[in-house]
C-alpha cells in the first residue's frame, strides 16, 4: 500500500524560516505552502513532500514517536553498519 502512496515526512525544526531557505535556496527544493501552525511544506518529487515543523530545541514529537505505539527498535552491530540508540553510523561517520 505504502508503495503507490504519497507521503509527506515531517521534521522537527527549531527555526523553520532558517530549515526553509536551506531546503530551497541550498538544496532547491520547491516551497509548496506553510501551514497555519508554521511547517513549512517542499515538494520533494513524484508527490512525496518534507514538511518542516516548528519544535522546540531537543523535542519530540508524539506522532513522530512509534515506540509508544509497541514498534521495537533493534540495534546492530555488523561490520560497515552499527546503530547506536537506534540511529545508523555507517564506515567513517561521525558520532
Amino acid at each position: 500500500m505504502l508503495t503507490a502512496t504519497r507521503t509527506t515526512t515531517m521534521l522537527p525544526v527549531e527555526d523553520p524560516e532558517r530549515a526553509g531557505r536551506f531546503y530551497a535556496d541550498v538544496l532547491g527544493l520547491e516551497p509548496i505552502t506553510t501551514t497555519p501552525d508554521g511547517t513549512r511544506v517542499f515538494a520533494l518529487g513524484r508527490g512525496d513532500a518534507r514538511g518542516l515543523m516548528p519544535a522546540e530545541k531537543g523535542a519530540q514529537t508524539g506522532h513522530t514517536v512509534p515506540e509508544g505505539r509497541g514498534v521495537r527498535f533493534e540495534d546492530y552491530d555488523l561490520p560497515g553498519f552499527e546503530t547506536v540508540g537506534h540511529i545508523a553510523v555507517m564506515g567513517d561517520e561521525a558520532r
